[in-house]
C-alpha cells in the first residue's frame, strides 16, 4: 500500500512538473509578425514638405532613409517617424525609400554557465518599406 502511495505521488509529481514546464514558453506574436508602414506610399510637390510615417506589427523598431540628399527623418527609432523633404523636384520623379526593420531581442540571456550577459542575441529581423516620391505639381489647366 505504501508503494501505491509513492508511485501515486511520483506520478503526481512528474505530471506538475511537465504541466508547468510546458505552461512556462515564453512566446512573443511580434517576433513573427509582418510588419507593415502606413502610408506605404506618398506623394510630395515642395521642398519643406512632410509626411508622418507609422509602422505596425513589430517590436522595436530603426528607420532610415535610402537618400539622405532629399529628404531626413526626425528620429531614427520608435513606431512613428516624420519625414521632410529638401528636395526641390523636376520634371524627372526622385523616389526616397524609407525603410523601418523590427528586430525581436532583449539583449539579456544566460550564457553557457548561468550567467546573465549583455551579449547581443540572435532574434527576429523583420523589414517594411515605404515610397515617397518627389515630383512637382501639375499645372493647372489653362482654359
Amino acid at each position: 500500500m505504501k508503494q501505491q502511495h509513492i508511485l501515486l505521488a511520483g506520478c503526481v509529481l512528474v505530471f506538475t512538473a511537465g504541466v508547468l514546464l510546458l505552461g512556462t514558453g515564453c512566446e512573443v506574436s511580434s517576433a513573427d509578425a509582418r510588419i507593415e508602414i502606413t502610408p506605404s506610399s506618398s506623394v510630395l510637390h515642395h521642398s519643406g514638405q512632410s509626411v508622418t510615417l507609422t509602422a505596425q506589427g513589430g517590436y522595436r523598431y530603426e528607420w532610415s532613409v535610402e537618400n539622405r540628399e532629399i529628404g531626413y527623418l526626425n528620429t531614427h527609432s520608435g513606431n512613428q517617424v516624420v519625414y521632410t523633404s529638401i528636395h526641390v523636384p523636376t520634371e524627372v520623379a526622385a523616389v526616397q525609400v524609407v525603410q523601418v526593420l523590427s528586430r525581436y531581442s532583449d539583449n539579456t540571456h544566460a550564457d553557457a554557465g548561468g550567467a546573465t550577459t549583455n551579449a547581443p542575441t540572435t532574434g527576429a529581423v523583420h523589414f517594411a518599406e515605404a515610397y515617397i516620391t518627389h515630383y512637382p505639381e501639375p499645372a493647372a489647366p489653362v482654359e
